[in-house]
């Protein structure tokens, strides 16, 4: 249990970057103090998974020593892990059970594909009911904790939070929690699309797909017949444009798209025959939720509200700066850093390590 608060850095980690940021202040009245950003050559890190370790401790302590207005100064870190290395799962569990967390395990060992000796987990209580609760729950594999500790080592950094990617979303994107219905957050990035849904003031469901930045641009260059520079140039400038090259851009790009809208509506449908909560919001995140034209599409095609997460819109910046940080996940892990018992805050992989 904490004594103290820790000062510490929100530390990300994806297959193409390595973001850090440090906040001060309060969770409701941060301030930026620090961001630094590197990129990745491709294959360090691939689907989550570390296949170049000293590249990688080099790309983390390259971010740390770019940070600025500010230094970071703090071994101390909280990390989110690949959404693609944990399992995350929902258990509703009576509230007459003996035992909480055998209940949990007893579930968990039905759905998680890995013997308990090699995994690492937590939960939490998401919802509260009169005969029972519904906890989530989220596990990642040993070895794959231990590959990333092996390359902190190397930095001389040491985290203290271990939490998963979504939890850290909606931390930086949501001020409170909406009473009467429930948000959908879609987060697109290079390589994965995460849909989640927030609500009762906690992620309630997860989901990756496989379609996001890299297959929008894989579309174009392949569609348009250009080298894949090209047509990620063409992307950021274009998106969804119908006046670009003829609409044929916008045609190849909805394609990919349209998948992932298939996914939403999946998931929209879920939660519907779940609960009478109403799904009201769609907020985009992530680099490639930048593509023009993109949120009116949605809207026009799901029929609910899209608008486009600001990270930065409850944080203060020193003068100077200001920057484009699209990824709310560092942000919310360093905005976890501000809260008296930051190891307790949410779900921690190293609670029970």
């Amino acid at each position: 249990m904490s004594l103290f608060k820790k000062k510490s850095f929100g530390l990300e980690i994806s297959d193409n970057a390595v973001k850090v940021a440090e906040l001060s202040g309060k969770p409701m009245a941060a301030r930026l103090d620090a961001y630094g950003a590197s990129q990745l050559d491709i294959g360090v890190v691939d689907n989550g998974g570390i296949f170049d370790k000293k590249k990688l401790a080099e790309g983390i302590a390259q971010a740390i020593e770019k940070a600025s207005p500010g230094a970071i100064d703090t071994e101390d870190f909280i990390f989110a892990l690949p959404e693609s290395k944990v399992f995350i799962q929902f258990f509703e569990i009576p509230n007459n059970v003996d035992s909480v967390s055998d209940a949990i395990r007893v579930k968990a060992s039905e759905v998680v594909p890995i013997d308990f000796a090699n995994l690492v987990d937590d939960y939490m209580p998401v919802l509260e009911g009169e005969e029972a609760n519904e906890y989530l729950y989220v596990a990642a594999q040993k070895d794959v904790l231990t590959s990333f500790f092996e390359v902190f080592e190397q930095v001389g950094i040491e985290p203290y939070a271990v939490e998963f990617e979504s939890a850290a979303m909606v931390r930086a994107l949501f001020d409170t929690c909406p009473e009467n219905h429930a948000s959908l957050l879609v987060d697109i990035g290079a390589r994965t699309t995460i849909v989640s849904i927030y609500d009762y003031c906690s992620i309630v469901f997860s989901k990756n797909i496989q379609i996001a930045g890299n297959t929008f641009t894989k579309h174009l260059s392949e569609g348009l017949k250009v080298s894949m520079k090209d047509a990620e140039q063409l992307k950021i400038k274009s998106g969804l444009d119908p006046k670009t090259k003829k609409g044929k851009s916008a045609t190849l790009l909805k394609s990919p798209i349209d998948e992932i809208i298939a996914e939403i509506s999946q998931v929209l449908s879920f939660y519907k025959g779940k609960t009478d909560r109403p799904i009201k919001e769609m907020i985009l995140c992530g680099g490639s939720s930048r593509l023009k034209q993109l949120p009116e599409y949605m809207h026009d095609t799901l029929g609910i509200p899209v608008k486009v997460g600001l990270p930065l819109s409850k944080i203060k910046t020193k003068k100077g700066s200001k920057k484009a940080i699209l990824s709310p996940t560092v942000i919310g892990l360093a905005l976890r850093s501000l809260e008296k018992k930051p190891d307790e805050a949410g779900i921690n992989l190293l609670a029970n390590l």
